[in-house]
């Protein structure tokens, strides 16, 4: 197999001791780990097994394709679909044993329409997951997004318990503020949540999952704890935002340990070329040499999740070759980007570092997004599908 192009080392040891990280946080609740949009860039499948691996008993996803290309893998832990799917894609998610989040009084009657499909599958001894559709109910307090409001959510959660073939397995919210520590959201919505949980009245409250609290919320509330946490940045090495960083990790009790990275990204130098002074780099020639420079070709670009942005003039950020720090020059091409090795003795299929560390230097996601003023989210999930990700 050959990675010369470029690739992305997934840490296996890494997921394993951010998830017992996280565990030390949610004391009394169990780890929902997020895997959509291929587990944030490290790749759903790698980082599902490792999980499954580590006993968690709950994945989510975004789609129902993605809860698919689990199940196909082998994945047999419950699946919670993390958006009420469209009605074309419901009965596939029935099919797969995948449980869906509803929202919608059209998402509940479609529900419906696939319980009666369902029954005449299983009567017609067709391949089906399990007899009964585990439902969860999203209700919104807060975030504005995808939640039902608070009557339209009281109303499907009694329908589910009211039908024979539906099992209320939890009920949700989304905190919008968690990053935020003084944010009055924050309470605000943990309060809703808890006020509407009491209006409920469940019929089996030991088989209904509460959940509100996503990594931040995990770490910075634990009134916000309730059944069970998502965390989605967590498992993959980062915190939410340096304020939860700052919170965690100095304020003088860090008896939880550090998250630690899980992805490198990798390439080899492709070749070593000569520009003399004067000459111009790249599209535009928006850089020129400004001495004779050896420029180093890496074989990965925008294409790949690299923002084309971070080669303009001014930028801070540099690539590893050698242990040593290498400043794009010109802007960043669709599978090519190149950086200034002059006096460094580089040659090609040096190995290149484009996040991670080697002994003296260190990039990584957050460096990235500071950069060109995103998130380290989108710096992760951005990587594009012909990075190969490799687990090590």
């Amino acid at each position: 197999m050959n990675f010369s192009r470029a690739y992305a080392e997934i840490n296996r040891k890494n997921v394993i001791s951010n998830i017992e990280v996280l565990r030390r946080f949610a004391v009394n609740c169990e780890i929902c780990l997020v895997v959509k949009a291929d587990a944030y860039g490290h790749g759903a499948i790698n980082i599902a097994s490792v999980a499954q691996d580590c006993g968690v008993k709950t994945l989510g996803v975004a789609t129902v394709s993605e809860g698919i290309e689990l199940r196909d893998s082998g994945i047999q832990a419950e699946i919670l679909l993390l958006s009420e799917p469209d009605p074309e894609s419901l009965v596939e998610a029935v099919r797969h044993g995948l449980t869906p989040t509803i929202t919608s009084t059209v998402g509940m009657n479609k529900l419906r329409d696939c319980a009666v499909a369902f029954g005449e599958l299983i009567k017609n001894d067709l391949m089906v997951e399990t007899e009964v559709i585990p439902i969860h109910i999203k209700v919104e307090t807060g975030m504005h997004r995808s939640g039902a409001e608070e009557e339209t959510a009281f109303q499907l959660v009694k329908q589910v318990e009211a039908e024979q073939r539906f099992k209320l397995k939890g009920v949700w919210s989304h905190l919008a503020c968690a990053d935020e520590r003084n944010n009055a959201a924050n309470s605000l919505q943990i309060n809703r949540f808890k006020n509407f949980v009491k209006l409920l009245k469940f019929k089996d409250r030991n088989s209904v999952k509460l959940h509100i609290a996503n990594t931040a919320g995990l770490m910075m509330f634990k009134e916000a704890h309730f059944d069970m946490a998502r965390s989605g940045i967590g498992v993959y090495g980062y915190y939410p935002s340096q304020v939860v960083k700052e919170q965690v990790t100095f304020a003088g009790n860090n008896s939880y340990g550090c998250l630690k990275p899980v992805l490198e990204l990798k390439a080899k130098v492709r070749k070593v070329s000569m520009v003399k002074h004067g000459e111009g780099i790249s599209y535009g020639h928006q850089f020129i040499a400004d001495r004779d420079m050896e420029i180093a070709t890496i074989p990965i670009g925008y294409a790949d999740g690299i923002p084309r942005s971070l080669g303009r003039n001014g930028s801070s950020y540099f690539v590893i070759i050698n242990n040593n720090p290498c400043k794009i020059t010109g802007v960043v091409t669709m599978d090519h980007l190149m950086v200034d090795v002059t006096g460094l003795n580089v040659r090609p299929d040096d190995d290149v570092i484009l996040i991670g560390r080697s002994k003296d230097c260190k990039i990584d996601a957050q460096d990235i997004a500071d950069e060109i003023g995103t998130i380290h989210y989108e710096v992760l999930t951005r990587i594009g599908q012909r990075v190969q990700r490799i687990v090590v």
